[in-house]
């Protein structure tokens, strides 16, 4: 239940199985007859597996898989993430239905775009309480003071050059709400984050440092009834670590776990989740991530995946904010940057981020952070529509993604400097690969592999997806497996290996 302005308190929820559903009100305001001790009843049918198909949200809630390597739907289907990164979506920087916003595309059109690209999901921080105040707007300037509400509205109540964040404005609430259910009717899990580590909310007052509890309550409260992984905090860079921290143990604290068990992460800077938050922390973490410094190169951002899969204290992981199209405009190895950015999907997949991966480019924050220039022109940019491929062949039904381990550094002979990633299943009848622009040659080698063994062996297409030049490969007597030239030495290819059992 929420708070919506004025005397209106709402409460929304979800029906996680079809039937008959009793409900009932009470409040701590005893006296109040409109918070109290009202009820009623509604039945719930169950959805098609058509209507299913249509929008996969309806499959339930988003859950860590029992193998602790992935995430699923409640019904057991596996959720493979493909993310966008619109980090003020709940602004006037994307208008509702209308062009009008700095980025010069509406909202729906950008979904609608994105969808049909093969991406499941955005990245998107829930307010921006200070950025209309003088001096205190980020990113380029054209978007500063754009990241309210449509009409104007703030997240907070700002007075001067102060924000009160004990004055919460539901108004500016209640214009993102329709863009949520737009998300969820098109099948979108939504990346949610608190808000940005610049604020200076861990720099007021205890009062106002507590009220960050109330604030995570609200948004749990008005937008939990939707699917989303939701992070304590953007710490995109290090920034009073000790306040924010102590803000986040405190929610953990008071609020435990989301309203329908939906993951729970936080940003980090440096090193991946695991290693920078403190042991307060990491029983609120049901995700581990890598972002930033960490994540945008591959020689960093494989090793700390691959640590974050190989910790004791088993999580899935992923990298929520890699390598940026244009904002790094000089990638290693040879390749141009939408060639690195691809390598970087797919490598990452490979060395452990089984969630899924999220694309970022120069317009994270609606323009390009250089120049700018709208967002709409920067959707058919660095071929982020090759990412819906990304998605067909990890989940290819012919393979199981979800048993596969990180084995770049362990089942090939030479990995290149890891332009050469791999992924092997446990019981290795099973390896996925990719191999970067010119590190093909004709001596890839496969080792510590079954010996003996047969295996079907195909490229698969990175620009045009499917997979071509099937042939029979069969391990030697000391589990080598050479695998053969890639069909175009001057592109991408992925690589799939499944024992002929």
């Amino acid at each position: 239940m929420f708070w919506d302005g004025g005397e209106i308190w709402r409460a929304r929820l979800v029906a996680t199985v079809p039937g008959t559903w009793n409900w009932s009100t009470g409040s701590n305001q005893t006296s109040d007859p409109g918070l109290n001790n009202k009820s009623g009843s509604f039945t719930a049918e169950p959805w098609t597996e058509a209507e299913k198909q249509a929008n996969p949200n309806r499959r339930g809630f988003i859950r860590v898989s029992a193998n602790k390597r992935t995430l699923e739907y409640a019904d057991g289907t596996p959720y493979f993430l493909i993310g966008d990164t619109w980090w003020s979506a709940f602004t006037r920087t994307y208008y509702w239905d209308s062009p009008n916003g700095v980025s010069k595309i509406s909202f729906q059109n950008a979904v609608d775009l994105r969808k049909a690209q093969g991406f499941n999901s955005i990245n998107t921080i829930a307010t921006f309480p200070t950025d209309n105040i003088q001096g205190k707007g980020i990113w380029h300037p054209s978007t500063h003071g754009e990241k309210v509400a449509e009409d104007g509205t703030t997240p907070f109540k700002i007075n001067g050059d102060d924000c009160d964040h004990l004055r919460l404005q539901p108004e500016y609430f209640q214009q993102a709400d329709r863009k949520w259910e737009y998300l969820w009717d098109n099948g979108f899990v939504v990346f949610l984050e608190s808000v940005r580590r610049s604020e200076d909310w861990p720099e007021q007052s205890s009062v106002e440092k507590d009220a960050f509890v109330n604030y995570t309550r609200y948004l749990w409260a008005r937008w939990g009834c939707y699917n989303m992984i939701y992070s304590w905090l953007h710490m995109d860079a290090d920034q009073n670590k000790s306040s924010w921290s102590s803000m986040i143990v405190k929610c953990i604290n008071s609020l435990g776990d989301m309203p329908y068990g939906q993951p729970r992460t936080a940003m980090t800077p440096g090193s991946g989740s695991h290693e920078y938050w403190d042991d307060s922390i990491q029983p609120g973490l049901d995700v581990h991530n890598i972002s930033n410094d960490n994540a945008r190169q591959h020689d960093t951002a494989f090793p700390e995946l691959r640590e974050i899969f190989n910790q004791s204290n088993v999580k899935p992981g992923y990298n929520i904010e890699g390598f940026y199209p244009q904002f790094l405009s000089n990638p290693e190895g040879g390749m141009n940057i939408e060639e690195y950015a691809i390598f970087m999907v797919y490598g990452c997949v490979l060395n452990g981020g089984l969630v899924g991966h999220v694309w970022g480019d120069a317009y994270w924050g609606g323009t390009h952070y250089n120049d700018g220039d709208p967002h709409k022109n920067g959707f058919n940019r660095w071929n982020a529509q090759l990412m819906k491929y990304v998605h067909a062949f990890f989940t290819d039904p012919d393979h199981d993604y979800r048993i596969l381990k990180p084995a770049t550094t362990t089942h090939l002979v030479d990995n290149n400097s890891q332009y050469i990633a791999l992924s092997v299943s446990h019981d290795e009848k099973t390896a996925l690969g990719f191999v970067a622009v010119n590190k093909s040659g004709s001596g890839i080698t496969l080792k510590d592999m079954p010996v003996s063994t047969t295996y079907k062996f195909a490229w698969w297409n990175v620009d045009k997806g499917g997979w071509q030049n099937q042939s029979i490969l069969t391990s030697n007597e000391d589990g080598h497996i050479m695998l053969p030239g890639t069909p175009d030495k001057y592109r991408n290819w992925a690589f799939r290996l499944i024992a002929n059992d």
